[in-house]
């Protein structure tokens, strides 16, 4: 089972993947390296569900079976899935299993569109930037902390690359890094945005287009 949408945008579809952060309890992948498209996927261990977003323009063209509406021709097109890929996930999110013929029904599409909306909502999204509470004294080890949280939403895939050298020389471990991590979705929950980056603007407005259409179904 699966919900998903193209969203037709200005930048291309790796610009806006590359600002989707990390989610706990769920397993980020970067590239596909079956199909050779940049891929950002987010999906339980167990393979029951999975969120994921690529450059559906390039995957036609990799697999030429499939035809390009004159619409999207030389467009940016972003593909975002949600897709529930096993029984378990079925039971997890239905609370229980689905017959062939309660697939048909309307109230399980929107519930899968529900939960597509709802895991778009929770994926983070960089390139904000954020004041620290005016309450707050701007103390130096304060003002250290922002200017990392700057450049983390401001450059977050080259901040990603240096986590991950630093993991590949082992001068980080994986419980460090999980740490560092939780103290980022932390900081998202104390400063105070101030603007978000125009490209998740556009893609959130599309989302909520999208999202009025659905209720109103």
């Amino acid at each position: 089972m699966r919900n998903c949408m193209n969203a037709k945008l200005t930048a291309h579809s790796s610009e806006y993947l590359q600002l989707f952060g990390y989610l706990p309890r769920l397993t980020r992948h970067e590239y596909s390296k079956s199909t050779g498209i940049e891929t950002v996927t987010f999906g339980t261990q167990t393979g029951a569900y999975q969120f994921t977003g690529y450059d559906k323009m390039k995957e036609a063209l990799i697999h030429k079976r499939q035809s390009i509406p004159v619409e999207f021709e030389g467009a940016n097109i972003l593909r975002l899935e949600y897709r529930i890929s096993r029984r378990r996930g079925v039971k997890a999110q239905f609370y229980g299993d689905l017959t062939a013929y309660q697939l048909f029904d309307p109230a399980v599409y929107k519930t899968l569109c529900s939960l597509f909306f709802a895991k778009y909502d929770e994926v983070p999204k960089y390139g904000r930037q954020y004041l620290s509470i005016i309450s707050d004294k701007i103390t130096p080890s304060k003002w250290t902390e922002l200017l990392a949280e700057q450049y983390r939403q401001n450059f977050p895939k080259q901040c990603q690359a240096l986590l991950q050298t630093l993991r590949k020389c082992g001068a980080l471990t994986d419980k460090n890094l999980e740490r560092i991590r939780a103290n980022d979705r932390k900081r998202q929950r104390i400063y105070a945005t101030v603007d978000k980056s125009p490209l998740i603007a556009e893609l959130d407005g599309y989302i909520s287009e999208l999202r009025g259409d659905t209720l109103l179904m």
